[in-house]
């Protein structure tokens, strides 16, 4: 099983308001970037919470198996198997 790295957990997990969850339907290839630095690339095999979500960005392998879930909101999935391009997660986007 592979997962966020510890130190981006110990970044995104803070004091802070805004949050997304990002699910998968079956295991998919993600990259997670912070201000145009990569703190994750790897598999998701599991759900995941990003706090602090200013300035984070998600390259999904699969856009079409990837869906985020902020607060009080619907799920939505990225976009179709063609959608590959760097998605913002801020809060206000």
């Amino acid at each position: 099983m592979c997962g966020l790295d510890k130190g981006f957990q110990r970044r995104v997990i803070g004091e802070t308001t805004a949050s997304i969850t990002l699910d998968c339907r079956e295991p998919c290839w993600i990259a997670l970037r912070r201000d145009g630095t990569v703190e994750f690339e790897g598999i998701l095999e599991t759900s995941r919470t990003v706090e602090d979500t200013e300035g984070v960005e998600i390259y999904p392998g699969r856009p079409d198996l990837l869906t985020l879930r902020r607060a009080g909101n619907e799920p939505i999935t990225l976009g179709s198997i063609n959608d590959l391009r760097w998605y913002s997660l801020n809060p206000e986007r």
